[in-house]
């Protein structure tokens, strides 16, 4: 759909130069005829220009990009805000199709049990995915922290 509309953008951008370039003629007469010469080379480099954008776009997305720094951030406070979580030690993602795979490294009390860590881990991973649509999945890690600042 974003590249139908990238090429209708296109379509619309070359025929005004046409036209333009057309009208320039038309108007101001044979003084005015490089007015075709720069029409088509304005249309050249629109064509380079859209051709590079839709070769970044299609790889950037074979190579799993990441997450914008703002989802990043995003998603680093908001786990960070959740009760008995320390910190969050790393946040890795990449893009495929729509979403965002995330990988999350949660900082928890070394004391705490596995099954609490886990159950955590899930109240994190849900809280997360209702407040960001854009994230398809997220994998949980749980890391002990040094030094316990919330109490588990």
């Amino acid at each position: 759909l974003a590249a139908d509309a990238l090429n209708h953008k296109m379509d619309a951008a070359a025929t005004a130069c046409v036209v333009v370039g057309t009208v320039a003629i038309w108007v101001g007469g044979q003084a005015w005829a490089p007015a075709d010469g720069v029409a088509a080379i304005v249309i050249g480099l629109l064509m380079i220009w859209v051709s590079a954008r839709s070769i970044w776009e299609a790889s950037s997305a074979l190579l799993d990009e990441m997450p914008p720094s703002e989802v990043v951030e995003r998603i680093r406070l908001l786990a960070a805000d959740f009760p008995k979580v320390n910190g969050v030690e790393k946040v890795v993602g990449r893009k495929t199709g729509l979403f965002y795979l995330i990988d999350l490294h949660l900082e928890v009390p070394g004391n705490m049990s596995v099954n609490e860590a886990h159950l955590l881990g899930h109240d994190v991973k849900d809280g997360l995915m209702t407040e960001l649509p854009e994230i398809g999945d997220i994998i949980v890690h749980i890391e002990p922290a040094e030094k316990s600042k919330k109490p588990a």
